[in-house]
């Protein structure tokens, strides 16, 4: 798992005075959050989004899901996922946008912490 240690703004696509967020005030949004949208691509190529709780821990994003659901079929097909949180206010706030891959913990103790 590659664990970011900052972040950074693509420039051609920010404003000039941007500044990109410090990696540890990151890091706070993702620990407080209690929703996350999760993105997965399905077998034929669309997206599909839902809602999941997740938990930032262990230095990674972490979130369950049932056998039977469309994003654990999502999922074996093509592990490249996008996860996001933040709120739905133009002008405060903080909203985060992971880009990864998806890998299936089944370590006892990782799931148990």
């Amino acid at each position: 798992m590659t664990i970011p240690v900052s972040t950074s703004l693509v420039r051609r696509y920010s404003d000039p005075a941007a500044k990109a967020t410090s990696w540890a005030d990151t890091v706070r949004v993702l620990e407080a959050a209690e929703l996350f949208w999760l993105t997965t691509v399905r077998p034929d190529g669309r997206p599909h989004q839902t809602p999941v709780v997740a938990v930032w821990g262990e230095g990674g994003i972490h979130f369950h899901t049932g056998e039977a659901e469309v994003k654990v079929a999502n999922l074996q097909a093509n592990a490249h996922v996008v996860l996001t949180t933040g709120c739905n206010s133009w002008d405060r706030g903080l909203d985060v946008v992971i880009e990864g891959t998806a890998a299936r913990v089944t370590d006892k103790g990782v799931l148990q912490r």
